[in-house]
Parts: structure tokens; C-alpha cells; sequence
């Protein structure tokens, strides 16, 4: 199990990099924690890599299917890149999944 309370603490107290380079040491665990996976993801996001932040965003579906924030995630990833036919494929899934929660998901943050 990934001691994510202290990891996360640390790297959002230090800058972006050297949080990649925290969580990218770990990253064949990120299946263990979803909050890790979302942040590790989110990274990607701030640094505009789509692509990245893309496959990133579909580890988070894989590993989580029951979280919309990788959808949520993985749907702006896709736009950011032009692909829009299949973020509005994504989005008409994610809506599927969770009908009561998925807007609400993705315009919180």
C-alpha cells in the first residue's frame, strides 16, 4: 500500500517537478491509490502534455471505474488535443455511468 497521506502532503508542498519525479518512482503502484493516480495525472495537466496526460487519465478509468474524475480528466485531455469525436464518445460514456454525478464531477475542480 502506498503511504499516500505523507506522499501527497510532500509533493504538494514541493514544486511540480520534483513531484513528478516522486510519483513517477512509483508509478507501477499507482493502482493502489486513486487520490495518487488523479494527482500524478493532474500533473500532466499543468504541464500541457495532453498526450501524457491522456494516458494518464486512462490508467485512472482502467484501475478505477468507479471514479469519474478519470473521465472527467481523460475527456479535457482529449479536447485539449482536437479530438473531439472521441471525447464526445467518452463524455456519452461517462454520462452513462453516472448519470447523477458526472457534470457535477467535472466542474467541481
Amino acid at each position: 500500500m502506498i503511504p499516500v497521506d505523507g506522499l501527497l502532503a510532500a509533493a504538494r508542498l514541493a514544486d511540480r517537478s520534483r513531484a513528478e519525479a516522486m510519483l513517477s518512482a512509483i508509478s507501477e503502484r499507482l493502482s493502489e491509490s486513486a487520490e495518487a493516480a488523479c494527482f500524478y495525472a493532474q500533473l500532466a495537466d499543468h504541464r500541457l502534455d495532453w498526450e501524457d496526460a491522456l494516458a494518464r487519465w486512462n490508467f485512472v478509468i482502467a484501475s478505477f471505474r468507479d471514479l469519474p474524475d478519470g473521465y472527467c480528466g481523460a475527456t479535457r485531455a482529449l479536447m485539449e488535443l482536437g479530438r473531439f469525436d472521441e471525447a464526445k464518445a467518452l463524455i456519452a460514456t461517462a454520462v452513462a455511468l453516472f448519470p447523477d454525478h458526472f457534470i457535477t464531477a467535472c466542474t467541481a475542480g
